[in-house]
């Protein structure tokens, strides 16, 4: 027969097994819990800087297009663009292009990189600071050309503004 001693010691035995295994059990939970957590706080700085780089590229291909209009306009209203040959003409026009390319392309990314619903204030600010920047060839003359560069200067320091919250709040 079992003495006591042994049946004493039975169960000392499978209380500390079970009780290991709750442990391990409970450690296992909490660490598959940070690890979610850790990787959710990953993916979220991980889009929080794809988004700051998309907002910041897109605010230096803008302030890069805004100056090229800029010096488009001047150089259409001056005695060189008079005095130039067609192809000349062209290839001075061809900066302003490409330049304009590589904005609208950084408006894309941004575009692809904001999130919906959360970021549309900062969508409608890119499009209209790019619309102003467009706006500025339009001019009549040095004011004017002078005056709708300031209305896109501060069209794209709304965006940054805008873009700043946004990305801040995350």
């Amino acid at each position: 027969m079992c003495s006591y001693d042994a049946l004493s010691n039975v169960v000392s035995s499978i209380v500390a097994v079970l009780g290991t295994l709750a442990g391990s059990a409970m450690a296992y939970v909490f660490a598959e819990r940070s690890r979610r957590r850790n990787r959710r706080e990953s993916r979220h700085e991980g889009s929080r800087r794809e988004r700051l780089d998309a907002y910041s590229g897109f605010y230096s291909a803008l302030t890069d297009y805004r100056r090229a209009q800029y010096d488009r306009w001047q150089y259409w209203h001056s005695d060189a663009y008079q005095q130039s040959s067609p192809l000349e003409q062209l290839q001075a026009l061809d900066g302003v292009y490409r330049q304009r390319v590589a904005t609208h392309a950084a408006m894309a990314r941004l575009c692809l990189t904001a999130r919906l619903g959360l970021d549309d204030a900062v969508v409608v600010a890119a499009r209209a600071a790019f619309e102003k920047a467009d706006e500025m060839i339009k001019a009549d003359n040095q004011a004017d050309v002078e005056k709708l560069g300031n209305l896109a200067r501060s069209e794209a320091n709304a965006f940054l503004t805008t873009a700043a919250d946004s990305v801040h709040e995350t």
